[in-house]
């Protein structure tokens, strides 16, 4: 939350690291109010640092409180202190409230809470705090969950032991781990996107793709939205367009009757709220590449104008950039990546 590190020279910056248990904590504090938090492998203390972040708490003179429950309130005591509209989990924007009302309608276990309000579905590292939060607002009555280990919610054991049963069975696609390893042999949809990737990662070149396996997004190569609609960015490589393009992308927008047309950040054109059943033709009119808006693996690169135009540019950086994004279209990565590639330092591609 907030500064990565300090800025100013007057900035107080606590850090902590133990590497050997995968550790870290750093803390940015400037006139005594807390501006800046990184924590890696030890999250206790996240619900405190949020409030003294959030709320401009005064900070205890001895700062190693800040880290470690010296004196200063522990995960429980934040959690409890933490304001109801206090933002747990950023990914799917699910406040304190919307859990505590998720236990008061019946939900009795963790799992169960982040069902309901999909804390914890993103990126996890709110997970600990979510099941604060649960075991708080329940009074300590909640229940034990059989299936908070299980690597995939559709198979009966944590990752370590289905990483193993997969290698001496030699599964090498979904549908063989779910008849082989699955309760009756029984698929389950929610499974499914979590066991291609591990398979992929196990496996490699030798995994055995399976269409239905893919998350709708990589089946259709289209941007699922809130609605139900899809979003369609065609590939522009470098954030470089031409004249056909332009047209052949106005006359697809318009056919279509695409509600709106966005530049995305990736300096690519977005085309938004196309039904499915609509994807096959669009893609077919467009007639252009995909540009990888919707999986998780490297999708663009962005570039400044370079040498041949800035009076500025010391480096092609659009060429460097179309090079780099035909290198690695579509890799496969754990996230999202993207890339930027400025020509000078006045940094026109903000590449950070």
């Amino acid at each position: 939350m907030g500064l990565h590190g300090p800025e100013l020279d007057t900035d107080e910056h606590i850090v902590f690291s133990e590497p050997s248990r995968g550790v870290f904590k750093s803390i940015v504090v400037r006139d005594n109010k807390m501006v800046g938090a990184t924590l890696l492998g030890d999250s206790r203390k996240v619900a405190y640092l949020a409030q003294a972040y959030g709320r401009g708490l005064p900070l205890p003179e001895e700062r190693l409180g800040l880290m470690f429950d010296l004196g200063t309130p522990g995960g429980e005591t934040g959690v409890e202190e933490l304001d109801g509209g206090a933002q747990v989990c950023n990914c799917n924007g699910v406040s304190k409230d919307a859990l505590v009302q998720a236990v008061k309608g019946g939900c009795t276990t963790v799992a169960g809470a982040m069902d309901a309000t999909r804390a914890g579905k993103g990126c996890g590292s709110c997970k600990l705090l979510v099941s604060q939060l649960v075991e708080w607002a329940a009074g300590g009555a909640v229940e034990e969950d059989p299936a908070a280990n299980y690597y995939v919610p559709g198979i009966p054991l944590d990752k370590p032991a289905l990483m193993a049963e997969i290698r001496r069975r030699g599964l090498r696609s979904v549908s063989q781990v779910f008849q082989a390893l699955a309760p009756g042999g029984q698929e389950d949809a929610k499974s499914k996107m979590g066991l291609a990737s591990l398979l992929k990662m196990m496996w490699a070149g030798a995994y055995i793709d399976e269409r239905d396996a893919r998350f709708i997004n990589d089946r259709v190569h289209a941007n699922i939205q809130r609605d139900g609609t899809f979003s369609v960015v065609p590939q522009m490589k470098g954030g470089v367009t031409s004249v056909e393009q332009l047209r052949r992308i106005a006359d697809v927008a318009e056919k279509h009757n695409v509600p709106l047309i966005k530049l995305t950040g990736g300096q690519r054109i977005d085309l938004l709220g196309i039904r499915k059943e609509d994807l096959p033709q669009v893609w077919a009119d467009l007639d252009m590449p995909s540009g990888y808006a919707y999986g998780k693996s490297f999708r663009t690169v962005k570039t400044c104008v370079g040498k041949d135009f800035c009076r500025y540019g010391t480096g092609d950086s659009t060429a460097l950039g179309i090079r780099i994004e035909s290198r690695f279209q579509g890799l496969e990565s754990p996230a999202k990546l993207k890339l930027a590639v400025s020509g000078c330092p006045r940094n026109c591609a903000d590449p950070w």
